[in-house]
């Protein structure tokens, strides 16, 4: 009882304990890394390791004569490994604010830090994709032949003009944009499904095609599950997703199906004692603390992608 008088407990301006604050934020963190990612896995595929092998080879089958032995398929594999990096945000409370302001408004702090925290995700899984197709310059693995197809370690998926894409100069509308950028898949034998575009592309796609204002383009960031409307405007069997991450004519074209993107979560988001410290254990560690995260991701198939600049439309 003596202990008592000496002890203050830090509230805020309407009376809300700070271990309240602490436990709702922590609850929380736990439905944000719980949550449905839906644009992630549209395209991606998350792995418990930080290493994953490609694996090439010959393993076409073939016409036996009688009592002929069917030759042994060869697969080669290579080993590949990505790196993990570690994202946080100071979460900025002292004593003064949490004490000068209601919990609604320390409370709004705190979910702007969980929104950034998902702009940062969606940031990287864009900076992956953008970079990540086959580019020409020595893939390191050595592509399978498909079809009538032949192909090289040099093959390339990343067209920067409308010339590059169709080998001629001309003028082509963007759903023919689309289609060029499909077959490109199909020579592989990867069906084609999302095409990411910017703002300004989308409404090039919705000038040529939605005469019916009902028709849309949804935000990839935006998505809120993996099952798209009805309306959402497809081009030859793929679906098209607008977004603020990519800007004027880019346009990226997937074989979502390949799931070609990997993503390993080394830690899940949590709340830190200060930029290096442990998680926090009690309500005082609120003051000073961040939140972090740890993970990484990489393009695993470079042929499972296609990107072009459209800039040359009819």
């Amino acid at each position: 009882m003596a202990n008592d008088r000496f002890y203050r407990q830090v509230t805020t301006k309407d009376d809300v304990p700070l271990e309240d604050l602490m436990l709702d934020m922590l609850e929380d963190i736990e439905i944000f890394n719980q949550a449905e990612r839906p644009f992630r896995q549209l395209l991606a595929q998350d792995v418990s390791e930080r290493t994953f092998r490609v694996h090439t080879g010959d393993m076409t089958w073939e016409e036996l004569a009688e009592g002929e032995h069917a030759r042994t398929g060869r697969m080669d594999s290579s080993q590949m490994a990505f790196s993990v990096k570690k994202y946080g945000r100071s979460l900025g409370y002292t004593q003064e604010f949490i004490e000068d302001n209601t919990a609604d408004i320390v409370r709004r702090e705190w979910e702007k830090l969980l929104e950034g925290a998902l702009d940062k995700e969606h940031e990287v899984l864009f900076d992956i994709v953008r970079d990540g197709w086959a580019d020409g310059d020595n893939l390191w693995f050595e592509p399978e032949n498909y079809g009538a197809y032949e192909f090289d370690s040099t093959h390339n998926h990343q067209f920067e003009d409308t010339e590059h894409l169709f080998g001629e100069a001309d003028n082509f509308t963007p759903t023919r944009h689309i289609r060029e950028a499909n077959k490109h898949l199909r020579h592989h034998g990867k069906r084609p499904t999302v095409a990411l575009l910017s703002n300004d592309m989308a409404n090039e796609f919705v000038d040529e095609l939605a005469y019916d204002a009902q028709y849309l383009i949804p935000e990839a960031e935006g998505l809120v599950s993996t099952a798209l409307p009805d309306a959402t405007l497809r081009i030859d069997g793929t679906v098209l997703l607008q977004t603020a991450w990519l800007t004027g004519d880019e346009v990226h074209v997937v074989a979502g199906d390949e799931r070609p993107l990997y993503f390993h979560t080394a830690r899940e988001m949590q709340l830190t004692q200060g930029e290096t410290g442990g998680p926090i254990g009690d309500p005082g560690a609120l003051l000073g603390s961040y939140g972090s995260v740890r993970y990484g991701a990489v393009i695993a198939d470079p042929l499972a992608g296609v990107s072009f600049h459209a800039t040359d439309l009819a």
